[in-house]
């Protein structure tokens, strides 16, 4: 058993993505989530590293995560969500229109559809544990 992160360690998430009636983008993690009614659906991967000691105690500060005497947590979830994909994201097989490789930049990254973004990082934390 190692009881070291290592830069190396990482895992996937496909997340799925389509369009609802309305045009709006939808997106999950969870495939039984995605409607019978749609007939396209694309899946994205993407690759997070596992997080170590000193990624979990940034993540919990930049979001504000605090623990209460009653084991209750505050925190600022929006900001959690953010440093999550910012601080593990290492990599997408995202593409543009033309079917080229977009590459896992900040600029990108910023410009995704906030349900795919959502669902990236939902996926993620079920597979990792921050605390």
């Amino acid at each position: 058993m190692d009881m070291f992160v290592k830069r190396s360690d990482k895992f996937n998430v496909e997340v799925y993505v389509w369009e609802d009636a309305d045009g709006e983008i939808q997106a999950t993690q969870d495939k039984s989530q995605v409607p019978d009614r749609v007939e396209e659906v694309e899946t994205v991967k993407f690759v997070f590293r596992r997080p170590n000691y000193q990624d979990s105690n940034s993540i919990a500060h930049s979001a504000k995560i605090k623990r209460a005497i009653d084991g209750e947590t505050d925190a600022d979830i929006i900001e959690f969500q953010d440093t999550v994909l910012r601080t593990l994201l290492i990599d997408w097989d995202l593409k543009d229109k033309e079917g080229q490789s977009v590459p896992t930049r900040i600029v990108h990254i910023n410009n995704l559809q906030p349900a795919i973004a959502r669902a990236a990082v939902a996926g993620c934390l079920q597979k990792i544990s921050i605390f």
